[in-house]
């Protein structure tokens, strides 16, 4: 069987993760450690 379809899915637009600020650095709650992760380019592409 040959599938000619696929699923057209915009994923940023489920990334819900808020943005704060802690002695002023931005960070991201981490739902899996539960806690504040200074925002860093690697750290967005983990939390994705």
């Amino acid at each position: 069987m040959i599938m000619d379809y696929y699923l057209d899915i915009d994923f940023l637009k489920y990334y819900l993760a808020k943005n704060y600020l802690k002695n002023g650095k931005r960070c991201i709650f981490d739902p899996i450690r539960k806690m504040l992760v200074i925002e860093t380019p690697e750290e967005i592409v983990r939390q994705k």
